[in-house]
């Protein structure tokens, strides 16, 4: 209940503009199966959201063909992940 009562602080899809705004940083691996999570209600809305507000170069999403809302290990175990990452703490 506690969680569901902090949606509007704690949901990245309800503060997107906000976090666009500051020029946050966003990767995301997306099952195209996932039922769970919907892409367009969460991720599409993001990217979205970043590409609205001029900042589309801060948003990077790869979209796991196949993939629902699982342990696939490609969710963990991912390069882009990782350079990005450093990337992003190297600036």
């Amino acid at each position: 209940q506690q969680l569901s009562d902090q949606q509007a602080q704690l949901n990245p899809i309800r503060r997107a503009e906000i976090l666009a705004k500051a020029n946050i940083p966003v990767f995301i691996i997306h099952g195209s199966d996932d039922k769970v999570v919907p892409f367009s209600a969460n991720t599409g809305a993001l990217r979205t959201a970043y590409e609205k507000a001029g900042v589309a170069s801060l948003i990077q999403v790869i979209e796991a063909d196949g993939q629902g809302h699982s342990f696939w290990p490609g969710f963990f175990q991912c390069q882009e992940l990782v350079d990005f990452v450093i990337n992003r703490c190297t600036k």
